[in-house]
């Protein structure tokens, strides 16, 4: 059996984005809306912070967590307390 010559380009595999997984809640929730948001692993643990740039155009909503749940809560508190919009089921 022959194993296929791989190139390093073939090797080198970009790191996955650690807030992946809330941007695809995002996706899942509100399709479309990832796009709206920035979020940000910081060095705070167990802490989020939220910077909404207002209602202008093109800008995004900072979110900033210690770790991926954080970061969730961060999203789930801004949609819910900031955006006023409650996701339930049907």
């Amino acid at each position: 059996m022959q194993w296929p010559m791989l190139t390093f380009a073939q090797l080198a595999v970009a790191a996955p984005d650690p807030t992946a997984p809330v941007a695809d809640l995002l996706e899942r929730l509100l399709p479309n809306s990832s796009a709206h948001f920035q979020l940000r692993l910081s060095g705070t643990p167990s802490c989020f912070s939220i910077d909404d740039v207002g209602d202008l155009p093109g800008h995004q909503i900072v979110v900033n967590g210690g770790d991926v749940a954080t970061i969730a809560a961060g999203v789930g508190y801004y949609l819910r307390e900031r955006a006023n919009i409650t996701i339930g089921w049907p």
